[in-house]
């Protein structure tokens, strides 16, 4: 399995809060992995895993380490 952040780390001027925590992982087989980051644009999943995670990081304490 391979950690991956689901809003990418490129984004982390747009927050006020570190986008490197555990709340804002993913564990991904390698070849999911590689999809998200390498594959065609209807393989990528950085659209979905974003918005799935962006409310969750947004609760209360669950950006806290």
């Amino acid at each position: 399995m391979e950690a991956h952040h689901a809003i990418p780390m490129k984004w982390q001027a747009q927050f006020d809060y570190s986008l490197d925590v555990y709340a804002n992982m993913i564990s991904l087989c390698p070849i999911c992995h590689r999809k998200i980051h390498y594959g065609l644009k209807n393989e990528r999943l950085k659209r979905l895993l974003y918005y799935n995670s962006r409310d969750a990081l947004r609760r209360p304490n669950i950006t806290e380490d």
